[in-house]
């Protein structure tokens, strides 16, 4: 039976299109008598190059096109297209979120969360998956037709979703059975491993960082925690950071770092089953 989610279950999610393109992030809904929308977002970091939507919209208006304020990205581009005009693109000087388009929920496939491990964090990982080309139209895109085997770096650490059974894990190895090979998905890629706290904080201390020393000793004693657990490792990158430690402390923290990868349970895909490899790749 299908599960259902709230808009706070799923905000953050993101909208995934039938050719495994990444349309966007799931910000809010809109409820219409008939029908509730998906308002789908793109965020952008300072510098992104993004379409240029003041200019674009002079150029459509200049065309004769009534566009109004509240045009979704995804309109603009499309009027455009038709128009034979090409898309003006600029570079953001600010972090911000653009509406991208209303998604109905007709057009959804299946909605799915899975913990996932990557690296040294697990987190909820959270797709929406459309049954419509959306992403695939607003790129200009045909359909991926002929798949070619990729080589496993090329695949490697792709989100992998099944049409079936929802979010399956992360692409690792290309894998060979009877007759065919296939695509390794792992709920988790992680690693394993600590760091070597009362050594990095020693080498610390001799090099001549004694208040840096003493400040990280008050976070964790060194002689009470001699070595600390891996995945503590961001949380104390983030706290140099905040003392304002030169790089050379963050990669000496880095050579007193055990390290190990450890693979999860896993599911192996043949590949008469994969549909798409895209942004993730689609299987059956």
């Amino acid at each position: 039976m299908a599960r259902f989610y709230s808009l706070s279950e799923l905000k953050g999610a993101a909208i995934v299109d039938s050719e495994g393109l990444i349309y966007g992030v799931l910000d809010d809904l809109r409820f219409l008598p008939d029908d509730v929308l998906l308002v789908a977002v793109i965020e952008v970091s300072a510098r992104d190059l993004v379409v240029d939507r003041d200019r674009l919209c002079e150029m459509l208006r200049s065309r004769g096109v009534d566009v109004g304020r509240d045009e979704t990205l995804e309109y603009l581009v499309a009027r455009a297209r038709e128009e034979g005009l090409d898309i003006p693109v600029c570079e953001a000087v600010r972090p911000m979120k653009l509406v991208k388009g209303f998604v109905s929920v007709r057009e959804v496939l299946w909605v799915d969360k899975a913990s996932l491990r990557k690296g040294e964090e697990t987190r909820e990982v959270k797709v929406v998956l459309l049954k419509t080309p959306r992403e695939a139209r607003f790129r200009g895109l045909k359909p991926q037709k002929a798949l070619s085997i990729p080589k496993p770096e090329e695949l490697r650490n792709k989100l992998v979703l099944s049409l079936s059974e929802g979010i399956l894990g992360y692409a690792g190895d290309i894998v060979v059975g009877p007759g065919e090979p296939g695509i390794r998905a792992y709920k988790g890629m992680g690693v394993e491993g600590y760091i070597n706290w009362l050594a990095f904080l020693s080498r610390l201390k001799k090099a001549g960082h004694r208040s840096l020393y003493e400040k990280l000793a008050d976070y964790r004693d060194p002689l009470r925690s001699t070595r600390l657990d891996v995945s503590m490792l961001g949380e104390i990158k983030r706290l140099l950071r905040e003392l304002e430690a030169p790089r050379e402390i963050l990669e000496l923290l880095e050579q007193h770092v055990d390290r190990r990868p450890v693979m999860g349970s896993y599911t192996d895909i043949p590949w008469s089953r994969v549909r798409k490899i895209r942004d993730v790749v689609i299987v059956e």
